[in-house]
């Protein structure tokens, strides 16, 4: 199973090497600061959040132009609903 925020992404992507291990963290860290950006509170624990990273990733990681689209699309509308959410945004609205 699973441990790290890292594993659980890669696991999510379908990638079983470590070869892409620093640029899977380099974006798991920008989602993150994207989240935080929109005032959102990021627990790495919080099950919506690790959605939300893993759409940001397989938006990142997947070389068709239109499915990587709707992932981010997806995380797009996680983030805003998440940023509207009591518990989870500061009454900050992120824009496009």
């Amino acid at each position: 199973m699973a441990d790290s925020l890292l594993e659980k992404v890669k696991l999510n992507l379908r990638i079983s090497h470590s070869k892409v291990d620093s640029d899977i963290q380099e974006d798991i860290d920008a989602c993150l600061a994207d989240l935080r950006l929109c005032g959102i509170a990021a627990k790495q624990t919080d099950p919506l959040i690790i959605n939300a990273i893993k759409l940001h990733a397989k938006a990142t990681f997947t070389e068709d132009p239109d499915k990587s689209k709707e992932y981010l699309d997806r995380y797009k509308s996680l983030r805003a609903r998440l940023s509207m959410a009591k518990g989870y945004g500061w009454e900050v609205s992120c824009g496009e």
